[in-house]
Formats: structure tokens, sequence, C-alpha cells
């Protein structure tokens, strides 16, 4: 199964490919218009096709502005899935982190050292890579 997770900051989404638990690419795409990266999230989807896309949910932190922003930014995800007629499913980040990591309040440094023992080519990625590749290692 083909599986891209996808994890969202304010400034840009960090994407991770999976084919059986191969991790075949990894990537960031900067966000410049919320209608520019559902264009370039379509070009990766249609170069991958993908059999599921796993988005991690939007979650609340404490600068409102922030917050929305990261919300508007997932939902262009869900869009650019829909467009591109891929199946999707929004996980929260205490359920991909207890599935994967075995604890769903594993911190940053937990997740990296479970994820780059798997994947050692991540070893200087962003956490947010790391992250990605997390969320497209869920299932449901």
């Amino acid at each position: 199964m083909k599986v891209i997770g996808i994890d969202v900051n304010s400034k840009e989404v960090a994407l991770a490919a999976m084919g059986n638990y191969v991790l075949e690419f990894f990537s960031t795409i900067k966000i410049e218009t919320l209608g520019l990266l559902v264009e370039d999230l379509k070009d990766v989807f249609g170069v991958y096709k993908p059999d599921r896309i796993n988005i991690e949910d939007s979650i609340y932190i404490q600068n409102y502005k922030t917050s929305k922003m990261i919300a508007e930014i997932v939902s262009a995800c869900k869009i650019a899935c829909e467009q591109a007629g891929f199946e999707w499913e929004i996980v929260s980040n205490k359920s991909w982190k207890k599935q994967v990591i075995g604890n769903g309040n594993a911190t940053k440094e937990q997740i990296r050292k479970v994820i780059a023992e798997k994947y050692p080519q991540l070893q200087e990625s962003s956490q947010d890579l790391i992250d990605a590749t997390a969320i497209a290692m869920w299932r449901k």
C-alpha cells in the first residue's frame, strides 16, 4: 500500500511517501498561497499515486492567528486530495504517536529517535519531515 503522510506548519507542508513501509521520498512544499499549495500537492499526488493520504489534524496553539492559518492549510490539503481523487484520512497527533511510537504523548526527541533508527536517511531532517514519515506509517 502506498501512503503519503502530511505534516503542516504555518510556512510549509512536509510530505513523506511510503510503499509497504519503505520510505520512497520525503520533501517539503513552501506555502506561497493556498491555491498554489493545492496545485503543488495535486502534482505530487499525481506522480506518486498513493492509495491513501494521511493528514495530521490541525492542533490548537496559543496564538489564534497561527492556529487559524494551520487549519486553513489542512483544509487546502483536503481539497487537493478531493480534487485529485485520492482517499485521505485526518489523524490526530496523539493517535499516530501512540500507534507508531508507542506513546501518545511522545516528545519530539522520542519521535526522532524511533524514526531515525528505522530511516537513517532522515537523521538530519527537520522535525516536520520526521513527523510526516511517522504519519505515513499510521494505519487505521
